[in-house]
């Protein structure tokens, strides 16, 4: 088994730069996600990774063999596609027995391995049958155990559950956990559903338009995450962002209903050296309490009640602020009615500062000069999308 290190690794196919400089570590043994929307770079990493694609710049490499120049199959990587790419015209058992075939592994030792793989995947009853004859979470089993017959040094996991229904992607989501635990190996899951991610990764790597957004626990992603985008794509519902004015003195923060909120000092210093007059102010919609007055601990914000979605163990409040629509999470028994004036109360410390030119969050930023360190983070990623490297 081997970790996975990208150095610096860049993608250009023509004048579209499909990854930005991505520089990335992924631990022997760690299950890490690659989580974005359509379009992030997310599958053309992972191709990189798997040699299918070579970086127009950087370097890859497993443990310390520098792999980046290794056509796919001097990689030894097990690789499982969105739509599982299983030979129709062959039996499950030949399904999995291909990648061996291919090595000339001899027949007995063929069949040990098989045997073991689909023993391992629970579907060793259904080693005779066509891939047309299974059920599409028997072939994602099938695609699977081809790609761990081979012993590889990383398996990499490109969406191959988006074809099934909820139910089984659940299900199917925590056996392939508990498998890649059991077995050791260093796994890299591309998805765009930010649940699967969150649920099965040990590390999540959050990926916009090429470039590498965050990379941490998938608690670090969720409750600190490093800018806007990060805030606005994990979650379900996401963060909540609120553009509100900083105060005279501009420690603080004028809030939409009249109150104002001093947050700590060290944000309030970061707050005092914005250039601007305003900030992002973020929360998660679990991290509120709905209110008919302000709560004197909490960050009230006035708002107007617009819908409830009632979800059984919670409701869903969509209120509007000066326009716009935030959500917050409550108890069953919490039920307002549309057009009712309620205050959203913030928990002090789960608020989200933001800047609003650079969209960073300000607790990533050193106290001394923030706005300076903040615009130096900035401008790569607007000189990056200027051109080629």
């Amino acid at each position: 088994m081997a970790g996975v290190r990208l150095e610096g690794v860049w993608k250009v196919f023509g004048k579209v730069v499909a990854v930005r400089d991505v520089s990335l570590v992924v631990e022997d043994g760690e299950f890490a996600s690659i989580l974005g929307p359509s379009g992030s770079g997310k599958t053309t990493l992972l191709y990189l990774i798997a040699g299918i694609y070579k970086p127009t710049q950087g370097r890859i490499y497993f443990g310390e063999r520098d792999v980046t120049d290794l056509p796919p199959n001097q990689r030894n990587v097990g690789l499982v596609f969105q739509n599982y790419a299983l030979y129709p015209h062959m039996t499950v058992f030949e399904n999995i027995a291909f990648p061996l075939r291919l090595r000339r592994v001899p027949g007995d030792v063929v069949r040990e391995k098989v045997l073991e793989a689909a023993k391992l995947l629970g579907i060793e009853g259904l080693l005779d049958r066509l891939p047309g004859q299974l059920s599409g979470g028997q072939q994602q089993r099938v695609a699977l155990a081809r790609a761990l017959v081979k012993e590889p040094e990383v398996l990499l996991l490109d969406e191959p559950l988006s074809n099934l229904d909820a139910l089984l992607r659940i299900r199917i989501r925590s056996e392939l956990k508990r498998l890649q635990s059991e077995l050791g190996i260093t796994a890299i899951y591309v998805t765009h559903d930010q649940s699967e991610a969150l649920a099965m990764a040990d590390k999540v790597a959050v990926m916009s338009e090429g470039v590498l957004q965050q990379v941490g626990t998938p608690r670090e992603v969720y409750e600190k995450p490093r800018n806007v985008f990060v805030a606005s794509f994990i979650g379900s519902p996401p963060a909540n962002l609120i553009t509100v004015k900083l105060s005279r003195d501009r420690r603080c923060i004028e809030l939409p209903g009249g109150e104002t909120h001093c947050p700590p000092p060290n944000i309030a210093s970061k707050l005092a050296q914005l250039p601007t007059d305003h900030v992002i102010l973020g929360f998660r919609p679990e991290n509120s309490v709905l209110s008919e007055e302000p709560l004197g601990d909490h960050i009230p914000v006035k708002a107007e009640v617009y819908t409830v979605e009632l979800l059984g163990r919670e409701n869903v409040v969509t209120l509007t602020v000066d326009g716009h629509h935030i959500k917050t999470v409550v108890p069953p028994m919490v039920n307002p009615s549309p057009g009712d004036e309620m205050y959203v109360n913030i928990e002090p410390s789960k608020a989200l500062y933001f800047d609003p030119e650079t969209e960073i969050n300000l607790e990533y930023i050193e106290a001394a000069a923030p706005a300076e360190a903040l615009r130096r983070e900035a401008q790569p990623r607007r000189e990056e999308a200027e051109g080629e490297p």
